[in-house]
């Protein structure tokens, strides 16, 4: 865990490395949630293993998905405790009274929209075919060994609720 960390706490303290860092909390939380889908998404990641090589590249470790949140969190949080610069993810979520997950689950959220091939890996986790965005239920595949499935459920509806998701 030193590693990523220490490559997380080596980037700038910009919004620029800030954006980058919940991008990569987004796909690592997503990946590691396929590779340990008993409903069988992992093919579905295959498309994307150029995300996986990049978070590898980064010194981000490969690990449990019950793990890849608390470490995202702790990690970010050690980061943005390094600058006082106003960083506008940090300024939403203070805003908002939302934590680092609920901030975590916006860009992934989002993953689709920056890559459709991230459609087909939704699909498998929602165990729907033909629903290819980040449905509560793929979530809670996501995030759901960390936090629990209704703490997901609560964080949707607070992001709903501030118009950060619809």
């Amino acid at each position: 865990m030193g590693t990523v960390r220490a490559a997380a706490l080596s980037m700038p303290p910009t919004p620029e490395s800030h954006f980058q860092l919940y991008f990569y909390a987004a796909v690592s939380q997503v990946l590691a949630a396929a590779a340990s889908d008993p409903g069988g998404a992992l093919p579905s990641v295959r498309p994307l293993e150029a995300y996986e090589a990049e978070l590898r590249h980064a010194g981000v470790p490969a690990m449990p998905v019950s793990a890849m949140a608390g470490w995202w969190q702790q990690g970010i949080g050690d980061w943005e405790a390094r600058t006082d610069a106003f960083l506008p993810i940090r300024a939403v979520r203070e805003s908002t009274g939302l934590d680092h997950h609920a901030m975590a689950m916006v860009f992934a959220i989002g993953l689709v929209d920056e890559d459709p091939r991230f459609g087909a890996l939704y699909g498998q986790l929602n165990h729907v075919s033909g629903q290819p965005r980040a449905t509560a239920g793929a979530l809670s595949a996501c995030w759901g060994a960390t936090t629990g499935a209704d703490d997901v459920r609560s964080r949707l509806r607070a992001l709903e609720e501030r118009g950060l998701v619809r």
